[in-house]
């Protein structure tokens, strides 16, 4: 069966506490008003956690007219349905070398002259049950379990047990996640890479007197 509402992946935290299933998010008893109060935190909370494919968006963030107070040059709005960055200019460049920094709905950056847009990849908040990839509804439902643990069960051992099993959730995404995406081949020129050995005080290989035309 095909998991579909946020009452379904309810259901599945429910089973890993051992609590009977509710058939609604809108019910009135505690069960249904606790799944209520932690669903969408914890899916947030489970989105933050790692880089999901099926979550990745790209954007071109508009300049703000006002600039920062202090310390950086310009910011930028961020998406209404921003969770995590995941890389600044291009897929390849990451987010390796940039210093940024985010301010409630805003992105801070130093050196950008101005720029009236700044393409991003970003993880969003990704509502829609029936796109959730298989791993993230796994891991998704025991980040509810983990919340929902101490109001429900009451048992320390089974918030230990889920929370066991979360910490291994991101190390199976990564090794999928990898998968489902082909190697970036990256082309490299011989002479540039000549000219770094040299240097470097290593050469064209190993003689340093000896730089390719």
């Amino acid at each position: 069966m095909q998991i579909v509402t946020g009452a379904e992946v309810c259901n599945m935290a429910l089973s890993f506490l051992k609590v009977p299933a509710i058939t609604s998010l809108d019910g009135k008893d505690e069960v249904s008003r606790l799944c209520r109060l932690w669903y969408d935190s914890s899916r947030r909370e489970a989105l933050r956690k790692h880089p999901w494919n099926f979550a990745k968006k790209r954007a071109s963030l508009s300049l703000c007219a006002d600039a920062p107070a202090f310390g950086y040059d310009n910011k930028y709005k961020l998406p209404n349905d921003f969770v995590r960055l995941f890389f600044i200019g291009s897929e390849n460049s990451g987010l390796v070398g940039i210093d940024y920094q985010i301010e409630q709905d805003k992105y801070l950056l130093i050196n950008n002259y101005g720029a009236a847009t700044l393409d991003i990849g970003y993880i969003f908040d990704e509502e829609t049950v029936a796109y959730f990839d298989a791993l993230f509804l796994k891991a998704c439902a025991l980040q509810l379990a983990v919340n929902l643990s101490y109001g429900l069960s009451g048992k320390t051992t089974l918030r230990t047990d889920c929370r066991n099993l979360l910490a291994e959730a991101p190390g199976e995404a990564r090794a999928i996640n990898g998968q489902d995406r082909p190697p970036v081949r990256v082309t490299r020129s011989r002479v540039i890479g000549a000219r770094r050995r040299y240097a470097s005080g290593i050469g064209y290989e190993g003689n340093p007197s000896r730089i390719p035309d």
